[in-house]
């Protein structure tokens, strides 16, 4: 990734169990537009690293005559002068937004990263590489996985042919839906029949037909006079 003519702001913060904040990355070359993930951590574990580094520097301007470059005083000074981890705890107990603070963390560091392509002096100082490798590692896009797909073969034939159209056959249409749809046999649907019509003298005629059902014939008891 190119970090000459680099943008990157915090755009917005995505809550949940733990909070991520969307960064928007705008390379110069190739001109694109991306977007980062990061936690509250991962900011705080760049702002650690800044802070190894300015006690790097001041280590070896201590243990050597050496004047440290102008690269390495302003790294030394910005980590002295900037209480970023108390600012981020206030900020959290007063309950407001870090987005801001967040945001001027990474605008200077992006500026100043970019700013060392331009000032060809700086870059080849061993700060200015170091610093360039962190910024540049903090907004690296991910690379994506991809996962293979796995196609779902059709049922083959016993020998593990796929069958053409020719090759099927009508009965096996009427095989395989009689497996899905069972049906009774003859005896079973006649039988059934039988008993539906052995009900109908159990059905209630219509009201308006009563009067038309013909009487039935019962017996008559005949009484005849006998003399004794």
């Amino acid at each position: 990734m190119d970090m000459r003519g680099l943008a990157a702001t915090v755009t917005s913060c995505i809550g949940g169990k733990d909070e991520k904040f969307a960064v928007q990355v705008r390379p110069a070359a190739p001109e694109s537009v991306y977007f980062v993930y990061k936690t509250m951590g991962e900011f705080d574990a760049l702002w650690g690293a800044l802070e190894t580094l300015a006690c790097d520097v001041k280590r070896c301007s201590a243990q050597t005559t050496k004047t440290p470059s102008l690269l390495a005083k302003w790294l030394a000074s910005v980590v002295d002068h900037y209480a970023f981890r108390q600012i981020i705890r206030d900020l959290r107990a007063q309950e407001k937004e870090t987005m801001s603070t967040l945001n001027v963390l990474l605008q200077f560091l992006v500026t100043r990263v970019s700013a060392l392509f331009r000032e060809r002096r700086l870059l080849p100082c061993t700060v200015g590489r170091q610093l360039v490798t962190l910024v540049r590692d903090f907004l690296q896009q991910p690379t994506s996985k991809t996962e293979p797909v796995v196609k779902t073969t059709p049922p083959s034939t016993k020998d593990g042919r796929k069958r053409s159209f020719e090759e099927m056959r009508p009965e096996d249409g009427e095989e395989q839906r009689s497996s899905l749809f069972p049906t009774r046999n003859s005896s079973e649907r006649a039988l059934k029949t039988q008993k539906l019509c052995g009900m109908r003298e159990w059905a209630i005629p219509p009201v308006g037909k009563l009067g038309m059902v013909a009487p039935v014939a019962s017996r008559r008891r005949v009484f005849a006079e006998v003399e004794f």
